[in-house]
């Protein structure tokens, strides 16, 4: 029922150190720039519900993803992309996810189910 943020906790490579998998599991990059932001989140199955996401920049909704609804006990799943400006200092992002099945509910585990990627698509000099 609350937009809860999605603790990423493997990394798969992180060339300028950027991401934190361990304590606030946000990705604040060192290089001024555009970055291209992708999430994908996949819920366990429970009762019926719906299923929604946002990216959020500096701790504050920035874009709005796209969710399939937990139908058939299946589980919900969620992703967003956008291409968003940060500074190469302060700014960071993170990936909050949002369902209504009536009780709180785990992620799935299978590979590639959850994943959250940033890269920089161009720099800002």
């Amino acid at each position: 029922g609350t937009f809860t943020k999605v603790a990423y906790n493997v990394e798969e490579f992180d060339t300028n150190n950027c991401y934190d998998p361990t304590t606030n599991y946000r990705f604040t990059p060192t290089v001024a720039g555009y970055y291209q932001i992708n999430a994908n989140a996949s819920l366990g199955g429970g009762t019926i519900g719906a299923v929604q996401c946002y990216i959020y920049k500096n701790g504050f909704a920035y874009n709005a993803g796209s969710g399939i609804p937990n139908n058939n006990n299946i589980g919900g799943k969620v992703s967003a992309s956008a291409l968003i400006y940060l500074n190469g200092s302060s700014d960071y992002v993170e990936f909050y996810v949002w369902q209504n099945q009536g009780a709180s509910t785990n992620l799935q585990i299978t590979a590639g189910d959850n994943v959250f990627s940033g890269f920089l698509a161009r720099s800002a000099t």
